[in-house]
């Protein structure tokens, strides 16, 4: 019996650690994880900068609103005469991604007064994620 207890306890202290397969697999479950988690993160990162870069066209139609006030009605030739008229401060031509913004005094093919469009994440004009201002405020709406 003295010998069965023993051997008993041998085994249940050689059990005490953990095999490599054990310590293989948590790590990659830990792996996983992280990955679900950085990819998340990530897309949250992409749709702050699509909302601050929508906050910015919002701004900056301000101020070409406020110059059409101050002009009768005629809209800036470009958006650099914001910053000249000091409408707008310098720097707040950009969008999200540091990319500048484009504008055109022409009316749009929707008929709006202008043309007022950031390139998006791609940092490419003509692409479908263009953030165009009339698009944005025609969905908060």
């Amino acid at each position: 019996m003295k010998t069965q207890n023993h051997r008993r306890r041998a085994i249940r202290h050689a059990r005490r650690g953990f095999s490599l397969l054990e310590i293989m697999l948590v790590l990659a479950i830990i792996g996983v994880l992280m990955g679900v988690a950085a990819v998340n993160l990530l897309g949250q990162s992409e749709r702050a900068q699509v909302r601050a870069t929508e906050q910015t066209l919002e701004v900056v139609r301000r101020g070409i609103e406020q110059f059409a006030i101050d002009n009768r009605n005629t809209y800036p030739e470009n958006l650099q005469v914001l910053i000249s008229e000091r409408i707008l401060e310098p720097g707040s031509l950009e969008d999200a991604w540091g990319e500048p913004l484009y504008y055109s005094p022409q009316r749009d093919s929707a008929g709006n007064p202008y043309v007022l469009i950031s390139a998006g994440p791609d940092r490419e004009f003509g692409t479908e994620d263009d953030i165009n201002y009339w698009d944005v405020r025609s969905r908060r709406r």
